[in-house]
């Protein structure tokens, strides 16, 4: 999911390190239900008041996002946590010691569904192109990399799969319903005015943070051995 804030200009404003001060309302990470959110008065009715999204913010959660996936990647390379190139990534796979793996999203469907053959547990995204991986690496282009376990893997798996859903590369499924924060920072388990009045309150988790049932919404191919 997705933390939004509003800003000091009353801007509607991603918080992608979820840190920002104020009410927090949160998104499910896919493409259609932002552009939902955007187009309505979702933002207006979770932050009870009259509020315009920023400039581009649609554009600018996609930059973001891939700004963190790149870096994180950098981090794992000059760590020595990542290997790369097709040849590399299944020899890891083959011995089971790389949990995270990943595959351009304009990578050889053939050369993809080899090494996914090999992949076991490991979870695999292609949320980046091959220019975008390669960039981490200081290359033009990369097809293949995979991950070692640790920290960093654990966020770059999520970041991945929230760039995968603002691109509209994940399969849908999520809510398409806001998650909001109370006065105290915590997720509201009943906020009426979303109801008209009525509540359903419940449990469930907002990225391993105790949260509330969401409410309904009111009215208002080339050759890839070498890389």
């Amino acid at each position: 999911m997705l933390r939004f804030v509003l800003d000091p200009a009353g801007m509607v404003v991603p918080d992608f390190d979820e840190r920002l001060p104020g009410r927090g309302v949160w998104l499910t990470a896919e493409r259609g239900v932002i552009e939902k959110a955007l187009a309505g008065q979702t933002f207006a009715r979770a932050f009870r008041r009259l509020v315009k999204p920023a400039p581009g913010l649609l554009q600018s959660l996609e930059a973001g996002m891939l700004r963190r996936c790149v870096e994180s990647l950098g981090l794992a390379r000059r760590a020595g946590m990542v290997v790369s190139g097709f040849e590399q990534v299944a020899e890891h796979l083959r011995t089971g010691g790389m949990p995270l793996v990943l595959v351009a999203s304009d990578a050889s469907r053939t050369q993809s569904r080899r090494l996914i053959g090999l992949k076991g547990e490991a979870i695999g995204h292609a949320a980046l192109t091959r220019a975008e991986l390669g960039s981490a690496f200081g290359r033009d282009e990369l097809t293949y990399a995979a991950i070692g376990p640790g920290r960093l893997a654990d966020r770059l798996a999520r970041d991945l799969g929230r760039l995968a859903g603002i691109r509209g590369l994940a399969e849908p499924g999520g809510s398409a319903l806001p998650w909001v924060e109370d006065d105290g920072g915590t997720i509201d388990t009943e906020p009426a005015w979303m109801m008209g009045g009525s509540t359903r309150a419940g449990t469930g988790a907002v990225d391993g943070q105790k949260a509330s049932v969401p409410m309904a919404e009111g009215t208002g191919e080339e050759d890839d051995n070498a890389t």
